[in-house]
């Protein structure tokens, strides 16, 4: 075994015990195995950051920026109670207009965002 698989194997047994014990944030756990991959030289700098160059990636956080924004104005709030007092009068209404609203900010910020506000 080469020097490089000994240190991919330790860097992510690393990064599993951070995962699961949770001392750090997820996304704070991935930067560190990711500069520890770089640090260690098993990946070039090009190479580690390569993934935030693609449009995928740029899309998804403007998804959560837009989320987070979403989230903090409370915007979903009133309409979630809306939908509740519809739900007690006509259950198919509200029903029909939940999916609706859900398709509708599906588009725009993240879905798990939408289900757990709605």
């Amino acid at each position: 075994m080469g020097i490089d698989l000994i240190l991919t194997f330790c860097i992510i047994g690393i990064g599993v015990f951070l995962f699961v014990k949770d001392y750090f944030s997820i996304d704070t756990t991935s930067i560190l195995i990711m500069a520890l991959f770089i640090v260690a030289g098993v990946l070039s700098p090009e190479e580690g950051f390569a993934g935030f160059n693609h449009p995928a990636t740029l899309t998804l956080g403007c998804i959560f920026v837009v989320s987070g924004g979403v989230f903090n104005s409370g915007i979903l709030d009133g309409l979630s109670h809306r939908i509740i007092k519809l739900a007690k009068i006509h259950y198919s209404v509200a029903l029909i207009t939940f999916c609706l609203l859900a398709g509708v900010f599906s588009a725009f910020i993240n879905d798990t965002a939408v289900v757990a506000l709605l």
